[in-house]
């Protein structure tokens, strides 16, 4: 039995927006009844492909992390002015406010509790490694990269901050 054009959008739609719901890792295992007074660690993902910000933020979600996305520069600045974010996944090539732009606006604004940068780009001239360099960033990811090597970054990062806290 197959369905008409009609029937087949109607199916779709159906499905469409649906949220699927997943068991989250845990990361840290407590006692029950143990209070948990620790803050999740915050990435900012500033990512302007959706599917890429979509997979690395289900990834890292899965793992844990409090996140949150920004496909611009402009949007990525919003948030890094009203929110504390301990890591910044920062992609050079954005609308509006390119990747550079943030890393400058980080580095003027937030001289006292500026977040960890990692950038994650396909930019990867040693004429660009330089300038993320000069700017601030802390680490440079070419893409494409492999989601677990991400994760070995991630967990070594928030290990030193917590150690540091």
């Amino acid at each position: 039995m197959s369905l008409g054009r009609g029937e087949q959008q109607t199916a779709c739609q159906k499905h469409m927006g649906k949220v699927i719901p997943f068991p989250l890792k845990s990361r840290v295992r407590t006692p029950p009844g143990t209070p948990t007074t620790r803050r999740p660690f915050t990435i900012l993902i500033v990512e302007d492909h959706d599917s890429l910000r979509d997979i690395v933020s289900v990834y890292l979600m899965r793992q844990g992390y409090r996140i949150r996305t920004a496909s611009n520069g402009q949007a990525a600045l919003e948030i890094l002015s009203t929110e504390d974010v301990h890591l910044v996944l920062l992609d050079l090539m954005l609308p509006w406010v390119d990747g550079f732009q943030v890393l400058h606006w980080l580095r003027q604004k937030q001289r006292a509790r500026f977040p960890y940068v990692i950038v994650v780009s396909a930019l990867t001239t040693e004429e660009d490694r330089k300038k993320v360099r000069e700017l601030g960033g802390d680490e440079y990811l070419p893409k494409p990269f492999h989601l677990p090597h991400l994760l070995e970054r991630i967990e070594a990062l928030e290990r030193r901050f917590r150690q540091n806290k």
